[in-house]
């Protein structure tokens, strides 16, 4: 990984869910990226409208985790009336919004970075009722933020920080 000099990094280890692609086939692996590849996004849970959104969206995997990243790379206007936020960030909340009205029987826990043609990134995290979402923002000790979507039984004086929302949040890292 050093060789490459990430400054945003999505890793997920995949537990694959019964027919929605075998794991063996790398292109059903996370991340998912966009067609510029200035869009990753890796998900935990399951999406049962799948079958139906596959028809609408093109996708390159057997996978349902991908059917997101096609959802939210194809939204590119935005109805959210808010002059407290970009453009960019009303889009980008139009695209989660979208997920949300074709997969609402969804079980997910979802990180989407994005890098910017300016060197900004963006770290987009949500998740529903059905799945956890931990952020422990390790920036001033490890320059660092690390997203989790699988711990159970975590420690109550453990220095991570429970970020479970119901609405999503934007975590800015700058340059």
């Amino acid at each position: 990984v050093r060789k490459f000099n990430p400054n945003l990094l999505l890793l997920h280890a995949r537990a694959a869910s019964y027919g929605v692609g075998i794991p063996s086939y790398n292109k059903n692996n996370h991340p998912f990226t966009s067609d510029d590849v200035s869009l990753a996004i890796i998900h935990n849970g399951r999406i049962p409208e799948y079958t139906d959104l596959k028809d609408k969206f093109k996708t390159f995997s057997n996978c349902d985790s991908e059917i997101l990243l096609r959802i939210i790379a194809g939204t590119e206007t935005s109805e959210i009336e808010d002059e407290t936020i970009t453009d960019y960030q009303k889009t980008r909340l139009s695209g989660i919004k979208k997920i949300w009205s074709l997969a609402d029987a969804a079980h997910m826990a979802v990180a989407v970075g994005e890098f910017k043609p300016d060197g900004t990134r963006h770290l987009w995290l949500w998740r529903n009722d059905h799945r956890p979402l931990w952020l422990a923002d390790m920036r001033e000790t490890l320059g660092q933020i690390l997203v989790e979507n699988n711990w159970k039984n975590i420690n109550s004086k453990s220095d991570f920080t429970e970020m479970q929302k119901e609405t999503p949040f934007l975590v800015s890292l700058g340059k």
